[in-house]
């Protein structure tokens, strides 16, 4: 209405905004609105701090936008939601206070879903100009001749004209603000235009590239060898898959025709995700049934939970978008299941794709990796390649999480005394651990990627001790090789082995015997203790039941840990 418009419109007579930008603002979120329910919904003004003028209406919601449950927080009491022209470009994304409600201690982040919608506006409002040469899929990420560095240039400066109460935004959090703002200005000009002849049978190639998972029982012997992949099941009702970078949803209807019922969409674009919601309604809000539901955000940050389970993880037209393209597979590599795949693919090929991020760096920042480059991104990553497709007009590149974490060195025998470490795993992390020499520069731990590794090790016993005692038997076990970059203490090269059993005693200068079979992550650095301390958790709750496998076990009882009975 006029009257809620003249309220949003700033009075500055410097500001940027237009009433074409604050249409664009209003529309976007009235369509918001249409997606919570109205006893959910708050409505109330934002007031400039200093004038204390009206100046956008926040919307703010404690149900679920989209199915991200970033977007589940109530406002923090006495927050205004200032929106003015200093503050709402450095609110890269939706700015977020953690404040505490309650009586139960519960921590909740404020959404200011319209600022970041106000953003938006402002910054694609003067900058109509992008176009781009091709409309190939509606998941593609194809940039513009005209590059949208005048967007990521007017929200570095903006960042620097005043200090914002926010944490500082990352470089990757700047990166997804400026995707964000450039195909919320594109979905309608091009995402939903006819896709060029060729396209729709490469999308179909593309759904049908990666199988489901393996559900067989891996206790079982008849489990012990893979599948080989043409006698894989195919996706089918019971498959659950995420399509990241889906765009207005090209290649949904081709998982659908699969069979495929549940599928997660992401993507960085509000815009995007309101397309792929009109075009396949939300199931609701219960996840056990199956439908199209959609996470705004990036798939670095989907919680582990969306993730689990699903059978296939498909890039499709994006790869060369994301912010880091190492980063983005570890990071769907460690959610992932056993023997689920990783879809990297582009219905327009890799030199298609190589010229736009030639004329557009800004928006696509990476070229596709031919099938030496990819290789050795995933070097030190729990993936191997299943398949490598690179003709003129299709790339397609298929990853599997190994169904047991196998890596090409396995097994690596480890043989020494236990030395006196930092005692930290016992005082500071609560998972004890026994240091084993890593030797010279020819031994196992000079040689394999840093990481962490499961396996098999046992505290060879003495002449002297009960042989059946189970202090001296062969336990599960799950290895670090590496620096710890967390603890940052320079220490060198270590190689700490977690036996899962209680010892009743220390046993420093004891020899000990280690089998490492399987490789479930590289070492990377974690921001403190508790993230440190979860992710062992999660590595040993992995290993231990990749351990209980046919295959594994067999390993337990090898030759390498009978051989030999050390002096008293």
């Amino acid at each position: 209405s006029p009257q809620l418009r003249s309220k949003c419109l700033p009075t500055y007579a410097d500001t940027a905004v237009s009433e074409a930008a604050t249409n664009h603002f209003l529309t976007a979120s009235l369509r918001d609105l249409q997606t919570f329910t109205a006893t959910d919904m708050l409505m109330r003004p934002c007031l400039h701090a200093g004038a204390q003028r009206p100046m956008a209406m926040t919307l703010i919601s404690n149900s679920t936008v989209r199915g991200n449950p970033a977007a589940t927080q109530l406002p923090a009491k006495g927050h205004t939601g200032v929106l003015d022209k200093k503050r709402h470009l450095t609110s890269l994304g939706n700015l977020r206070s953690e404040h505490r409600l309650g009586t139960q201690g519960k921590r909740w982040r404020t959404n200011h879903i319209c600022t970041a919608r106000a953003r938006d506006a402002i910054c694609n409002t003067s900058d109509r100009s992008i176009a781009t040469d091709s409309t190939a899929s509606g998941g593609s990420r194809r940039s513009a001749r005209h590059s949208s560095d005048r967007i990521t240039r007017r929200v570095a400066s903006a960042a620097t004209q005043q200090p914002s109460t926010a944490p500082p935004a990352s470089d990757r959090e700047q990166h997804n603000a400026a995707q964000a703002a450039a195909f919320n200005v594109r979905t309608a000009r091009e995402f939903l235009q006819p896709q060029p002849p060729g396209v729709p049978e490469r999308l179909r190639r593309i759904a049908a590239a990666a199988p489901d998972l393996d559900r067989r029982d891996i206790t079982q012997r008849s489990a012990e060898a893979d599948l080989p992949p043409g006698e894989r099941k195919p996706l089918n009702a019971a498959s659950r898959v995420v399509d990241v970078g889906c765009g207005t949803g090209a290649l949904i209807p081709h998982l659908q025709r699969l069979g495929v019922e549940d599928i997660l969409a992401v993507d960085l674009s509000a815009d995007m995700l309101a397309q792929v919601e009109a075009s396949f309604p939300n199931p609701g809000m219960l996840g056990n049934i199956p439908g199209v539901r959609t996470w705004q955000g990036d798939i670095v940050d989907v919680p582990t939970a969306q993730l689990q389970g699903a059978a296939v993880v498909y890039f499709n037209a994006v790869f060369g978008n994301v912010f880091d393209q190492r980063e983005a597979l570890l990071a769907v590599a460690l959610k992932l299941p056993p023997s689920a795949h990783i879809v990297i693919s582009h219905p327009l090929g890799r030199r298609w794709l190589q010229d736009l991020h030639e004329s557009s760096p800004e928006t696509v920042p990476h070229p596709l990796p031919d099938q030496g480059q990819l290789g050795d991104m995933i070097a030190d990553l729990p993936l191997r390649l299943v398949s490598f497709v690179d003709e003129p007009d299709l790339y397609l590149a298929v990853l599997e999480v190994p169904r047991l974490y196998s890596f090409p060195e396995a097994p690596v025998r480890f043989d020494g005394a236990v030395q006196p470490g930092f005692k930290r795993g016992s005082r500071d992390l609560g998972f004890p651990t026994a240091n084993l020499p890593p030797g010279g520069p020819n031994s196992p731990a000079a040689s394999l990627p840093r990481g962490v590794y499961f396996g098999w090790a046992q505290l060879v016993p003495r002449l002297s001790d009960k042989p059946d005692d189970a202090d001296f038997a062969v336990h599960k076990m799950v290895m670090n090789i590496g620096y710890r970059p967390t603890m940052k203490d320079d220490g060198g090269l270590t190689v700490e082995v977690h036996v899962l059993h209680k010892y009743k005693e220390d046993f420093y200068d004891r020899r000990m015997k280690a089998l490492a079979i399987g490789f479930l992550r590289p070492e990377m650095p974690f921001g403190g203790i508790g993230a440190l301390v979860q992710q062992i958790r999660a590595d040993i709750g992995i290993a231990s039941g990749r351990l209980d496998s046919f295959l594994a076990r067999q390993w337990q009882d090898t030759l390498f840990f009978k051989s030999s009975r050390d002096k008293p």
